[in-house]
């Protein structure tokens, strides 16, 4: 039983930590290339399971070969922002849509989340690995 234990502990700490490592790349990669432009909200996406009142805000920009694209940001909230703000959005000219998000939403996400995530990450695969010594 302790091996089973063992072994999902340290299989879920290292998908956390896989995914921190994942977040690091596509923050690096924004950092590198990506553009900053202003985007306007067009609406709400509802996040999480129906009943759920989290919504996120979905925003249309334009790239800089002038592509309209649409994409919604990572950051829900109770309220979500108020349709027809316009909100500074950064990018990847290699993938708009997939890359968009507010500014704000990212550094919150590598300053508040990233640690705290690689933190559990961690604890569980060193508590998974003492199950096996």
């Amino acid at each position: 039983m302790d091996l089973v234990k063992a072994v999902a502990l340290i299989a879920l700490g290292s998908a956390l930590l896989w995914g921190c490592g994942v977040e690091v790349l596509a923050w690096s990669r924004r950092r590198r290339r990506g553009v900053r432009t202003v985007g306007t909200v067009v609406g709400h996406r509802s996040a999480g399971s129906p009943g759920t009142m989290q919504r996120s805000g979905v925003f249309e920009f334009t790239t800089e070969n002038g592509q309209v694209v649409q994409a919604s940001s990572s950051l829900s909230t109770p309220r979500g922002p108020k349709i027809g703000t316009r909100i500074p959005v950064v990018y990847d000219p290699a993938d708009p849509a997939g890359t968009a998000d507010r500014p704000g939403v990212l550094a919150f996400k590598m300053v508040a989340l990233l640690p705290v995530m690689l933190a559990i990450g961690t604890a569980l695969a060193v508590y998974g690995i003492t199950f096996l010594m």
